[in-house]
């Protein structure tokens, strides 16, 4: 040694174990409170974050399906015409063929589905019903049965019954 004799510490004491952190042990016990605190603000704000889906929403009815609702005094028969010219501008046409009170509709074009829209109206006012038995084609895509429950709705229809036929087999 170079003569010098080394000076003790006066803060390390025997049995005292150094460390490099700076955070006193009752700090370091904070950090799983920190974090549930963290994870409940999140939740609280996120809670709402839900994008919404546009569609129809339907209320099922209680098992089994035969059982249906009382029997309406409108009826609408609905076949689809998957060679129909359809325009993909259009919102409210379908490649469909309705048929109401002897009356057919094609409704391939907006306009038509505007009359069929009326005409159906005015029926469920003279019969003074908000109900309708739609008679589905099952050869019907699930889009165009959904554009047509958008068409009754516009009608003021606020009950429908979707009755479904098998498709033909070929």
């Amino acid at each position: 040694m170079n003569g010098r004799r080394a000076v003790p510490d006066p803060a390390f004491e025997p049995g005292r174990r150094l460390t490099a952190a700076r955070f006193a042990p009752r700090a370091l016990a904070l950090v799983p409170w920190f974090d549930a605190l963290l994870l409940a603000v999140a939740e609280l704000l996120f809670v709402n974050a839900t994008a919404r889906v546009p569609g129809q929403r339907v209320a099922l009815p209680a098992l089994p399906f035969e059982d249906g609702v009382r029997l309406s005094s409108l009826a609408v028969a609905v076949v689809a015409a998957p060679q129909a010219h359809v325009s993909p501008d259009d919102p409210d046409a379908l490649p469909a063929i309705a048929f109401l009170d002897n009356e057919r509709y094609d409704l391939s074009s907006s306009g038509r589905v505007a009359e069929f829209r009326r005409d159906l109206a005015a029926a469920a006012a003279a019969a003074l019903e908000k109900r309708v038995v739609v008679y589905l084609d099952g050869e019907t895509k699930h889009r165009d049965a959904m554009r047509l429950a958008r068409a009754l709705r516009g009608a003021g229809v606020e009950e429908v019954l979707f009755a479904v036929r098998p498709p033909v087999e070929k």
